[in-house]
């Protein structure tokens, strides 16, 4: 189930930055196109079936026609190409940091970087600690 897909709308920044939390917590791996490869592009969607931080919010039917694994698009192109979805365009930005914090950065060093975003965006981290309480 895509977190969020049921939410009134409009949805608040918070609940974006926790459902991607939750999702963040349960990853074992990045998202990539190719797993087996570390120089492998982020996926919204890979093969594997795992979803990058904005591919968890994305149903399967939006995530289809955003991969694209010789040309991968940002959260801003997304945008400008029509592909992310209405709900979420008010949340561009802090999809583009989330996205760089999954892209760019380890696992381990996640919960401290999402403690960045919050602090960025006027957010509690009240999810990560309750999500990351090991880190």
């Amino acid at each position: 189930m895509t977190p969020l897909i049921d939410a009134p709308l409009p949805i608040a920044p918070q609940q974006v930055f926790d459902a991607v939390v939750a999702h963040a917590a349960g990853m074992t791996s990045k998202s990539l196109f190719d797993p087996k490869s570390r120089s492998s592009a982020c996926a919204y969607r890979a093969p594997d079936g795992n979803a990058c931080f904005v591919g968890c919010l994305l149903t399967d039917r939006e995530a289809a026609g955003c991969d694209r694994p010789y040309d991968p698009l940002s959260v801003r192109e997304l945008y400008r190409e029509g592909l992310l979805p209405e709900r979420l365009n008010p949340h561009r930005d802090l999809l583009h940091k989330l996205q760089e914090v999954h892209d760019s950065y380890d696992i381990p060093d996640w919960p401290s970087l999402l403690r960045e975003v919050a602090d960025d965006y006027n957010l509690s981290s009240t999810a990560i600690d309750q999500a990351f309480s090991h880190a």
